[in-house]
């Protein structure tokens, strides 16, 4: 089967659960750090948000110019990504460049920049010929990941801080 038939309806699926539980936050939740000393909803918002355009950039701009070697082994599965994305029960820290900084104020300019990123990696996938599995670039957690992988991250990623985001607002 197809891969785009696959992973752009989790990624769609995720993405419309992450805007929804964005546009419910009350203001008063919204910079609300949790008593286990969590992010607040706006700062996980964010990560969501950066580590989104970090990747859809990373894939419409570079991705065809990193063909993976024909000996790239040890790669983690498809499966592994979405287990390791969806147990929670084990805290990673944030590489640097997704932490967050405070890059926007309010639900809506978190919305839109996500929107945007969203719009333009979509429609890139929707779009590519190339078999984004034979393309790879390295994830700073997970290891080298394929083009399609890099997708599944995304929606999964998405997902697993939504719930995150859920947990905090409804404490």
């Amino acid at each position: 089967m197809d891969d785009r038939v696959l992973i752009m309806p989790q990624l769609d699926r995720a993405a419309w659960a992450f805007l929804e539980v964005l546009g419910g936050i009350a203001p008063a939740d919204w910079k609300r750090k949790p008593m286990d000393g969590g992010w607040s909803p706006a700062e996980i918002a964010e990560h969501i948000t950066v580590s989104l355009r970090g990747s859809e950039r990373l894939l419409t701009t570079r991705l065809l110019q990193m063909p993976l070697p024909p000996d790239a082994t040890g790669r983690p599965t498809d499966e592994f990504i979405a287990r390791a994305m969806a147990d929670r029960t084990r805290r990673v820290t944030a590489p640097a460049i997704v932490v967050p900084q405070g890059r926007w104020e309010t639900p809506e300019e978190i919305a839109l920049a996500f929107n945007e990123s969203l719009r333009t990696l979509v429609a890139w996938a929707g779009g590519v010929t190339e078999d984004l599995r034979r393309y790879g670039a390295p994830h700073p957690v997970l290891g080298l990941l394929d083009g399609w992988q890099w997708i599944l991250f995304i929606g999964t990623h998405t997902g697993r801080h939504t719930e995150q985001m859920r947990e905090v607002v409804d404490r």
